[in-house]
């Protein structure tokens, strides 16, 4: 079976994510990210600066380990390209009127398609195609009258 990622699930590395930015001028900031995101080290978590501006409430890699999607208090999820020790942020989704609670990523036979869900009682079905291209393909609302908890 042949991965979509240039790396091997048997090598991912265990993801941690934070909200806190880097203290100090704007290039040491750059500077840190940088840094953090070329982190040659092959052992231990990956530190990602997700740029939330609220509390991270879940993270989850899609089914090859190349994808990283997180979800937020500031009514965000923000997709990551991940390789071995390296991210890059592509995209944010938006679309929720409260906190994010979960998200959960679809098998790959059905394409990349991610699932979350929120504080407003919606949950929110997003579908990448073409490559680097977000689109909103269904918005269950209104169906609950309190928060949707999870999405499986």
């Amino acid at each position: 079976q042949t991965s979509r990622c240039s790396h091997r699930n048997s090598s991912r590395a265990t993801m941690a994510t934070t909200m806190e930015h880097p203290v100090g001028a704007p290039q040491q900031q750059q500077e840190a990210a940088a840094t953090a995101a070329t982190s040659s080290s092959s052992s231990g978590p990956i530190i990602i600066d997700t740029q939330h501006d609220d509390m991270v409430h879940d993270s989850q890699l899609d089914y090859y380990g190349c994808k990283l999607a997180t979800a937020s208090s500031d009514r965000t999820v923000k997709i990551y390209d991940v390789s071995g020790n390296t991210y890059a942020h592509t995209a944010t989704l938006q679309g929720h009127e409260g906190p994010v609670w979960e998200i959960t990523w679809s098998h790959p036979k059905f394409g990349v398609v991610l699932a979350s869900c929120s504080f407003d009682g919606s949950v929110l079905i997003h579908r990448e195609s073409p490559p680097g291209s977000w689109t909103l393909i269904h918005a269950a609302r209104g169906l609950h009258d309190s928060s949707v908890n999870g999405v499986t």
